[in-house]
Order: structure tokens, then sequence, then C-alpha cells
């Protein structure tokens, strides 16, 4: 059996955090407020928020503890649906 390889694997990844930036700026919008207010309600800076709502991390990524922290400023919970082994 082949095992993927990594680009095909991250591809994965960029359409995931493509659909969670996605749903974070549906919910930021739904609650009238700005980028600025989120990142003030959530402990990061601006530009973390930019990029999360762009499912574009950054060249270093995104902490977890980040996401949680952006989520819950929102009001929602961040669920983790499953872990897959690979190979």
């Amino acid at each position: 059996m082949m095992r993927p390889r990594s680009s095909d694997r991250t591809a994965g990844y960029a359409d995931q955090l493509a659909r969670l930036g996605a749903d974070i700026r549906a919910r930021r919008r739904g609650l009238r407020w700005t980028q600025k207010r989120l990142s003030d309600e959530a402990g990061v800076v601006q530009s973390v928020i930019s990029r999360v709502e762009k499912g574009a991390p950054g060249r270093r990524g995104c902490h977890i503890s980040t996401l949680v922290a952006v989520v819950d400023a929102l009001g929602c919970e961040l669920v983790l649906s499953e872990l897959r082994a690979q190979g």
C-alpha cells in the first residue's frame, strides 16, 4: 500500500483550516464584531485573526491554544472529531 505524499495530507489540513476560518468569520460577523474586537477578546493580535479566518495560519502555524482562545471568545467550542493513524 502506498502512503500518501506529504503534500496530499497537508492539502486535507488546508481544506479543514479554510472551513474553520470561514466558520469563525461567519460567527464574528454574526456578532457584528470587528477583527480587532475579536482579537482583544481572545487576547491575540488582529493579524492572527486575519490569518485564521483566511485558513492560512502563517509559516509558523497556529497553536491549538490560540484557536481555542479565538473560538472561546466567540462563545463557541472547538470540537476535534477524529484521530487517524498514518500508514
